[in-house]
This record gives C-alpha cells, structure tokens and sequence, in this order.
C-alpha cells in the first residue's frame, strides 16, 4: 500500500516537474466591467516586469466540448483556449507541423493542435495536419500535433485540444478570462514574480478575495501533503489488518493444540521432548 501511494506521488511529481517549476496559476473573479483584467494588461505586467516574468498566457476551456470528425465524436477530449506563449511555457513538444501563432490569436484564427490521442483515435496514423475536426459544431483546422506524453490513453493529457483564446471568445460570446499561466524569469524568482502579480491585482480590486495566485512549487507541496496523510491511513489500515490476521493465526494455533492434548501425552510418554512436540506444531502452522 505504501508502495502504491509512493508511485503516485512520485508520477504526479514528475507531471508538474515536466511542466516547470516557475510556473504560476492565477484565478480572477468576474466582478463586472469596472474592475477586471484584460489579457493585454496582463501582458503589459509581463513587459513591465522583464526580471521576473517571462511570459503569460490566458487560458480559457469550453465546458462540455464535443470534438468531431466526420461522424466519429469524443465525449471526453479537453479543449483549452491559450496563447502562442503557452507551447513554450507548458513545454508542450509539437512532432508535427507547428503551435499556436501569434496572428493565429490576433485574427482569432480556428486552427488548433491536437495531442497524440487524437490523432491516433480519429486519423489512424493518417497525417491529421490540414484536416477539419468540429469542437461543438465549429469547424477547426489541424496544424500541429503534440509529442505523446501518456501513451496515448483516453482522458489523459493527449487526449485534448489547443486552440486561440480569442477563438473560445468567439465560440461561448463571453470576453471573459477568469485564468492566467504565468512564467517566471527563473525557479529561484518564482515567489518575487507571484507577489509581483499580486501586487498589481490588488492594486485593481482592492481586495485579495477578487483573485488567486499559486505556483507550481506551492501546488507540489500541497500534493506532498495529501500524499502524507493518505500514506498514514493506508498504514494504519495496513497494520489493523496485520493485527486481526496475528490474532486469527494465533487463535486457530491455540485451538489445534488445545484439540490435540492427548495426541500430546501420547507422544511424550513414548519418549517425545519438548521440543519434537513444539517443532511439530510450528511447522504444520
């Protein structure tokens, strides 16, 4: 069981490792049009602040996406909206045609880039680059394909779709973006970079309830955590088992032993010692 928990941490360890530690999340709330963000002043921050910040992507998801190809659908498949920023920042490694562009978002193209699972499930090994797939009965052009990440099983990080911000704008008809990426200038400024950030949202709102801000480095301690206190109930678990299991054993070792006393005086009359009786029953235990 402990075994089972380690090997959990240690593959949830290597997903946020493999997207970086510098990273930070933000979260803001809709509080109407007088006291917002917009995607631009958050990219001003970022150029403002070139010692700390690295870069920024908005991040917007479409709950519910339907992805078709011709009549074939997938029910699961993630499609986030993000910036040409994002591919560099998450480190997602395109094997095929290319990520997300700048005029890409700037004319809210529909092109997207799908993860391996998505090509595999939809064009069986067919080159995908140039084909049409529907996201809620929009039509989007394929332009790039992800590097496989998690052997390319449903649900899973290659089972999604990437396509401009501006695009998801377009398709729910909200100018909303309650969600940043952030990138720090290095892993030792991430926590300069976050009060930065926090500094300047504050400075907007006016209050710390309007927005949240957590790094990648916070995230993996908040896992270390959880990961703890599972492990310590699974011991728990583990060792009430071993206990009732000692018992029982014990238990049943008692009753043959007490079932058999005669079998016992027997044997010890006919010259049996102590310790041919004692072997005897520890070996059929």
């Amino acid at each position: 069981l402990v075994s089972m928990v380690d090997g959990l941490k240690a593959s949830i360890v290597e997903q946020f490792e493999s997207m970086g530690t510098n990273l930070i999340s933000v979260s803001i709330n809709s509080r109407g049009s007088t006291r917002t963000v917009t995607p631009e002043q958050m990219q001003e921050l970022v150029e403002e602040n070139p010692d700390l910040l690295a870069g920024v992507s908005p991040m917007t998801s479409i709950n519910g996406a339907t992805v078709r190809v011709g009549t074939d659908d997938s029910d699961t498949t993630s499609v986030t909206g993000v910036s040409e920023s994002y591919g560099d920042m998450a480190k997602k490694v395109v094997v095929n045609g290319r990520f997300l562009q700048y005029m890409d978002i700037e004319s809210r193209q529909k092109n997207c880039v799908i993860g391996s699972y998505i090509a595999e499930h939809f064009f069986d090994g067919e080159d995908p680059i140039g084909e049409k797939l529907k996201i809620n009965g929009n039509t989007f052009t394929i332009v790039g394909v992800l590097e496989e990440k998690a052997d390319s099983e449903e649900s899973s990080s290659d089972d999604a779709v990437y396509i401009p911000y501006t695009a998801v704008r377009s398709i729910t008809r909200n100018e909303f973006v309650g969600t940043y990426m952030f990138q720090a200038a290095d892993k030792e400024l991430t926590d300069q970079a976050k009060k930065a950030i926090t500094d300047y949202l504050y400075s907007i709102f006016n209050s710390s309830d309007s927005y949240m801000a957590m790094s990648q480095a916070e995230m993996l301690e908040m896992v270390d955590d959880i990961t703890g206190q599972i492990t310590v109930i699974l011991v728990g678990i583990a060792a009430i088992s071993l206990l009732v299991g000692g018992i029982g054993i014990m238990n049943i070792m008692l009753v043959s032993v007490t079932e058999r006393t005669r079998e016992i005086g027997i044997r010890k009359s006919l010259g049996a010692k102590r310790w041919d009786i004692m072997s005897q029953f520890v070996v059929e235990a």
